[in-house]
């Protein structure tokens, strides 16, 4: 039922705390030692599974792995006093769990739960606090600071905290049950570690089969292939990391089969290196070819060219001497027309006249 899960987990709880704090409202009235009574039913819980062990006369064995109880009283109103006079938070505590005297059915349906505490947390403290802040700011207390809280409360805060700091110690238990807990708790440890390394080995060998698989098949044997490979590794590395379920020894088995992979890696770098240079010293030659070939087409541009030049000079030459022959040709047919002119006017001053 669920009544007996509550107890079974209160049990729990109980017994795997070295402290138990206790956090209740106000004050310490007859409701919250009731809730806090639950510690008798457990009491007939653990009679039950140890019947065996016991005896009626002694103090329970299971006494000794209770924990210390911190009984806390948040927004506490009352007095610290008895008849007027001033008692301390652990000795309202006590007054609270005192037993009452006489055997009728009342009394005992009072002192039944006070025993129980008493019987099962022989150390037993308690803190009393005043509420954190003014009433008008109660329902922002998440996001005041805590120089806005009430200065008393920091007070008693502060000592609470110091208290559970300062005297809650490790869990232990009695009777060599604590090796017996050690080895338990290494051959677990050893099991979980086994089944881990088991999990990811297999997770492991699914993920990066593929790249694997690449790499034999020269999909990296190339310039540049090596960067492919990481960026490759990279991706697969967080998809294994992704996956649920893998336990303690995720990231060192992967480590480890990172480091085995090294030779591969080193492999793919070595070809894309050597492949690289190749690549590089080809298109070395190709720019040394293709600048062998335009300083080839520069001078027989320019060899072009000074034909060219040479051609036109030439032409101009030939040009020039043709007109230098045309210009005397015209100056020796002048001269000889001059010549002839002359000649004629020469024969007509001879020419005798009658008398």
């Amino acid at each position: 039922t669920n009544q007996n899960s509550d107890i079974q987990i209160f049990a729990l709880a109980i017994l795997l705390s070295s402290t138990f704090v206790y956090n209740t409202m106000n004050k310490i009235d007859q409701g919250a030692i009731d809730r806090l009574h639950k510690v008798t039913e457990l009491t007939n819980l653990l009679r039950t599974r140890n019947s065996s062990d016991l005896n009626e006369t002694e103090e329970p064995a299971y006494v000794s792995f209770f924990p210390d109880l911190v009984w806390t009283l948040r927004d506490f109103y009352l007095s610290l006093e008895i008849n007027g006079h001033a008692i301390t938070s652990d000795e309202y505590l006590e007054n609270s769990l005192k037993l009452k005297q006489g055997s009728d059915e009342r009394t005992q349906a009072f002192n039944l739960p006070r025993q129980c505490i008493q019987n099962f947390f022989p150390v037993k403290k308690c803190f009393v606090f005043d509420s954190p802040a003014h009433k008008n700011k109660l329902s922002q207390l998440q996001t005041l600071s805590i120089e806005e809280l009430s200065p008393e409360f920091v007070q008693e805060l502060s000592e609470f905290c110091s208290h559970i700091f300062t005297h809650s110690k490790t869990k232990t238990l009695p009777g060599g049950i604590q090796t017996l807990l050690s080895a338990k708790q290494e051959e677990i440890c050893k099991k979980n570690v086994e089944a881990s390394a088991d999990r990811c080995s297999t997770l492991l060998e699914s993920i990066f089969k593929p790249l694997e698989q690449e790499a034999a098949g020269g999909i990296y044997a190339k310039p540049g292939g090596h960067n492919l490979f990481l960026q490759k590794m990279e991706q697969l590395k967080a998809q294994y990391r992704q996956q649920p379920g893998k336990g303690t020894q995720a990231e060192e088995m992967l480590q480890k089969y990172l480091k085995a992979k090294e030779p591969l890696s080193n492999t793919v770098l070595q070809t894309d290196q050597a492949l690289t240079a190749k690549e590089k010293e080809r298109k070395a030659e190709q720019a040394r070819a293709e600048a062998a070939r335009a300083e080839a087409q520069r001078l027989e541009a320019i060899r072009i060219q000074e034909e060219q030049r040479r051609a036109e000079q030439e032409r101009l030459h030939q040009e020039k001497l043709r007109q230098i022959e045309i210009d005397r040709a015209n100056f020796l047919a002048q001269q000889q027309r001059i010549r002839e002119q002359r000649i004629q006017a020469c024969r007509s001053c001879w020419v005798p006249h009658d008398p």
